[in-house]
């Protein structure tokens, strides 16, 4: 399970500057030890994917 917190600032223009933090629960030991095996690494690469998603969105219009 993976608590989200979004917090937007607007910066002036048409900029907004977002910061979001995560928090991760595992409600089993599989869970627990996926949470444990999470580096930096498999993490960006995670967000990366997040971000070509919703800028795909934002730039059909459907955000």
């Amino acid at each position: 399970m993976a608590k989200v917190a979004v917090r937007c600032r607007p910066r002036g223009g048409h900029d907004t500057e977002v910061s979001v933090r995560y928090l991760f629960v595992g409600l089993s030991d599989v869970g627990n030890r996926d949470i444990t095996a999470m580096s930096p690494a498999p993490f960006a690469e995670k967000m990366r994917r997040w971000q070509g998603w919703i800028e795909a969105c934002l730039s059909e219009g459907t955000g």
